[in-house]
């Protein structure tokens, strides 16, 4: 799969998050599709990084895999679309992670390429672009 296509299949067989009280609610009030993160916690070897379980509840919930997700969730002006981020750790372990944006019209997943560091802050423009900031201060876009 490239960078940038849209995902269709899971690659993960982790087990479906349960509700407690460590799950936390990404879902807005107009929003079409809610993210809830399960059973965070710390990532090991990252020290800032959290990792969680998630569940997409909605009208369409695409495939994804349930584990490794950061606790990090943006939904665009209509609400039609959301950006998630997955942890992607480098062959030793270096912080990484990729930005996922659901299209609830296409029924689509576009994933961005790798991006080093950790994942501050998530959040779309006015353009319509997904907008992210690293724990070094980095800042990036993701255009789907």
């Amino acid at each position: 799969m490239e960078d940038g296509d849209p995902v269709t299949s899971p690659d993960s067989d982790a087990e479906r998050p349960r509700s407690g009280p460590d799950s936390k609610d990404g879902g807005e009030g107009g929003s079409v599709l809610k993210a809830r993160f399960h059973q965070c916690r710390p990532l090991e070897g990252v020290e800032s990084g959290r990792t969680c379980l998630l569940e997409l509840i909605g009208e369409w919930v695409p495939l994804l895999p349930l584990d490794g997700w950061q606790d990090l969730v943006a939904h665009s002006s209509t609400g039609r679309e959301l950006a998630l981020v997955r942890w992607d750790l480098g062959r030793r372990g270096e912080a990484g992670f990729r930005v996922f944006v659901i299209d609830l019209d296409q029924h689509l997943v576009h994933r961005a390429p790798r991006i080093d560091g950790c994942c501050e802050k998530l959040w779309w423009s006015d353009a319509g672009a997904v907008m992210w900031r690293t724990d070094g201060g980095a800042l990036g876009r993701f255009e789907p």
